[in-house]
């Protein structure tokens, strides 16, 4: 210990040292940096979140009154390419007030790093998808959290389990499907799915990339004889898909008698469970006229659906089969 506050004591501003950890070398070092220079590092950036002006307005307040402790902060952390991956608010706080700050960096972080960076903070599965220039991140975003909680282990015991996927893990499953994948499943939803029925398209695009790996000529015809209504099966007496549509049209006209907008507040579980219940259905050739079945009915397709994803998405989850 008495050895390295030596070297380090001895290090000027703007000098670097490096350490070799976990296969890659990291590069250390105080630099003082100009509002011409934050600029240049911000543009640098591959993909952030939003400022938050509340954490923006405070540092600036604190380097306009000289009371900015950098060597308590944080580092400025970058990619081994020079690409900004964290300390976005402290360099806008730098050009914003025009004050040259001396800040400890730190060069040699790669893609996987800048996924996990911030993970006890608000970076959220669409950041992580901005990260990796995907569109339709507000449809694809909610779908990933979709996957997640079907293939949760906890799903088949416990009603209603909840689970937001950790950066990395979301990572995972966005890389799982091809970008045409997703982007068709998006475009798809958003035209036929979300503005004409006002159902939300996050858990839908979920169980649509499910039904496709199952068999994908049934899941066309599920679906496009659902929301299309391209298959003349649909009209008949005794159709689930023609069931579960006339559902969800009474629950749109319940939501209009009982306010002015007229807004469906889904239960996203239960979306999900009538759907999967037309889906067996129509896949075992059985007629329904009413989509009306119990909550335990419903619940034993939520679990089949829990089985089904374990099966049909084998996402490696850094060693695990599920999570």
């Amino acid at each position: 210990m008495t050895t390295l506050l030596k070297q380090t004591t001895s290090l000027a501003i703007g000098d670097e040292y490096k350490v070799k950890i976990n296969g890659r070398t990291l590069s250390f070092s105080f630099k003082n940096i100009t509002p011409l220079e934050a600029e240049h590092m911000l543009a640098s950036s591959p993909g952030n979140r939003a400022s938050k002006n509340e954490a923006l307005s405070r540092i600036i307040s604190d380097m306009e009154r000289d009371e900015y402790y950098s060597h308590l902060c944080d580092p400025l952390r970058f990619t081994s390419k020079g690409e900004l991956i964290d300390g976005h608010h402290r360099l806008m706080a730098i050009v914003e007030t025009g004050i040259s700050q001396v800040i400890h960096c730190i060069f040699g972080y790669d893609y996987d790093d800048m996924i996990v960076i911030d993970q006890n903070k608000s970076r959220t599965i669409e950041d992580i998808l901005k990260i990796q220039g995907k569109s339709h991140r507000k449809q694809i975003a909610p779908a990933i959290k979709w996957i997640y909680i079907m293939l949760s282990t906890e799903t088949g015991t416990t009603r209603r389990t909840r689970r937001n996927p950790g950066n990395k893990d979301g990572d995972r499953i966005s890389r799982f499907f091809s970008d045409d994948t997703w982007n068709a499943q998006a475009s798809y939803f958003e035209l036929n799915v979300r503005k004409p029925y006002g159902l939300p398209s996050g858990p839908l695009i979920a169980l649509k990339l499910l039904y496709d790996r199952i068999n994908l000529k049934q899941s066309q015809n599920f679906w496009d004889g659902l929301f299309l209504g391209k298959d003349n099966a649909l009209y008949s007496e005794g159709d689930p898909r023609r069931a579960l549509i006339r559902k969800i049209r009474r629950e749109h006209e319940k939501a209009s008698a009982s306010n002015a907008k007229g807004r469906v507040q889904w239960d996203e579980f239960q979306l999900l469970a009538w759907f999967h219940y037309t889906w067996k259905r129509m896949e075992t050739d059985k007629p329904i006229d009413v989509m009306r079945a119990n909550s335990d009915t419903y619940w034993e397709c939520w679990e089949e659906l829990h089985g089904l994803a374990k099966k049909y998405f084998p996402i490696d989850f850094g060693g695990r089969k599920h999570v």
